[in-house]
């Protein structure tokens, strides 16, 4: 679902942003991936949310530059 909530995108925007919604959609299904991965090892919600808050701050601190 978190990916596909991502992909949804592809009905709305203007098709020189399509690559990038697949691009986006395939980056966030491996993120949930390891986030899922992260809450089975360590039975914890926190570590899943520590990967997400970590990934987008990467994104944010790689506009910034």
């Amino acid at each position: 679902f978190f990916s596909y909530s991502h992909f949804a995108a592809w009905w709305e925007v203007p098709d020189e942003f399509k690559k990038f919604v697949l691009y986006q959609t395939a980056y966030t299904f491996m993120l949930s991936g390891f986030c899922g991965l992260s809450r089975l090892r360590t039975n914890s919600r926190v570590s899943a949310i520590a990967i997400h808050a970590s990934f987008n701050l990467g994104f944010y601190l790689g506009f910034l530059a």
